[in-house]
């Protein structure tokens, strides 16, 4: 079986620059020590604030190693002037290992990238209130954490930020509280935890949650993008729930996701990209592909189990010849009434031998009633229905619609075709009855 979930491995850094830390020796405002005795450095960031820095770590001095509680204050007191502690800086306290729990302050809005990367020995992330943004890997490698908490307020949580989360414990939990955020590529790629996007999520990254081995996902309907491979190879996740609203599913999206038994296609849908949902082995039954779906990327449902495809869109959507690779030629496709020659005739689907039209989409009785002459055509065609038309689509050979006109309710549409290219068309004529599907041949 080839292969086609395209991973990335990538290895957080555990040797940087020190960009936080050195601020924090040579170049920091005033230093202070907290209310557990801890040296910390601050750097006067605006009238009234400032950003909180930690020891750059010298395995040679052990008091520039935090352990246990680190608490850091809402305010602080220089030469006689209060500050308000609003920042963690970048690098603050990376790879700070010996730090268990962490006390955030109420007026925090922003940690830094890399701020607690490394703290490994952290056991639980509480996130105030307020804060907006989090860095990049400003969590990172902080792999004993067993619960992270991140408020309504965080709008942007940077690449990588919860990477290897609880790494090192059989179970995690990360609960996003209605925030409505943009969680960046890999943001908890490789965590070891189960999530709660909550309703306010906006936009997934690419890969962010790559590798996770979680067992659901309910992505909220406030997303409105999806980066690719933002599940890929979560081969533990059974059951996904997609936004309703959703008109794209990106390349990769759930590659390799082996267990994945339970899935939602929206309606809305329009784009399924490459390899999205390659080597899915236990979808099994019925997939249905909704009306304005017309586009199927390569690989997209290779080597899954389906054992009925339902297309409900008139023209067949773009596909190619591997599109449905590993799925047995001989399973039944249904498609709309009149689209079985296009669909017998189109790249990836003419491979499949049981290609069989559904009439029951409109009255039948009413179906009968429209008729399209003559055929073939080369100047005029009328098209007629008892029941009155409302609208009247073409479609190319290629899917392309070539024609549409409203009809007010008319009987009987003249459509002059004079001008029409040489070829196949499928009329969608809509009626008040519900659609009709009927194939039209222009020949000059």
């Amino acid at each position: 079986m080839k292969k086609h979930c395209i991973k990335q491995i990538v290895a957080a850094a555990t040797v940087m620059l020190w960009a936080g830390g050195t601020v924090a020796q040579s170049g920091y405002d005033f230093s202070e020590t907290n209310s557990d005795g801890k040296v910390l450095y601050y750097e006067i960031t605006d009238v009234g604030s400032v950003t909180v820095y930690g020891h750059r770590i010298d395995t040679a001095d052990a008091t520039t190693v935090y352990t246990g509680t680190l608490a850091i204050p809402d305010t602080v007191t220089h030469d006689g002037v209060s500050y308000a502690v609003t920042a963690v800086g970048d690098s603050a306290f990376f790879s700070q290992t010996e730090i268990t729990s962490l006390s955030l302050p109420p007026t925090l809005r922003t940690i830094g990238a890399y701020a607690f990367h490394y703290c490994r020995s952290l056991t639980a992330i509480d996130i105030p209130e307020g804060v907006t943004e989090i860095g990049t890997l400003g969590f990172g490698s902080c792999r004993n954490a067993t619960r992270v908490d991140i408020p309504s307020t965080v709008i942007a949580i940077g690449s990588y930020a919860f990477y290897a989360l609880g790494a090192d414990n059989s179970s995690a939990s990360v609960t996003i509280h209605n925030a409505p955020c943009v969680i960046a590529e890999y943001a908890f790629n490789v965590a070891n935890a189960q999530f709660d996007l909550g309703n306010s999520v906006v936009s997934i990254g690419a890969k962010a949650f790559e590798d996770c081995p979680i067992t659901y996902i309910v992505i909220p309907q406030s997303v409105r993008h999806i980066g690719y491979g933002a599940f890929n190879s979560c081969i533990y996740l059974q059951t996904a729930t997609l936004p309703n609203t959703l008109d794209t599913i990106p390349a990769q999206l759930f590659c390799g996701c082996l267990s994945l038994e339970e899935l939602n296609i929206p309606d809305s849908l329009k784009y399924i990209g490459d390899s999205a949902f390659t080597e899915c082995l236990r979808l099994y039954g019925d997939l249905l592909l909704p009306e304005d779906l017309d586009y199927i990327g390569a690989y997209a449902f290779a080597f899954s189990r389906f054992s009925t495809i339902v297309s409900l869109a008139a023209v067949p959507p773009t596909a190619f010849g591997n599109t449905f690779d590993g799925i047995s030629p001989s399973i039944t496709v249904e498609v709309p009434c009149g689209s079985r020659e296009a669909y017998a005739a189109a790249t990836g689907w003419s491979r499949f031998t049981d290609i069989v039209e559904n009439c029951g989409g409109i009255d039948e009785a009413a179906a009968a009633t429209v008729t399209v002459g003559p055929v073939p055509a080369s100047d005029q065609i009328a098209i007629g229905a008892a029941t009155g038309i409302t609208l009247v689509e073409a479609f190319s050979e290629n899917g392309a619609l070539a024609y549409r006109t409203a009809a007010d309710g008319h009987s009987t549409v003249h459509i002059d075709v004079s001008g029409w290219s040489t070829g196949s068309y499928l009329l969608r004529i809509h009626t008040s009855e519900g659609v009709a599907s009927r194939k039209l041949v222009v020949r000059h």
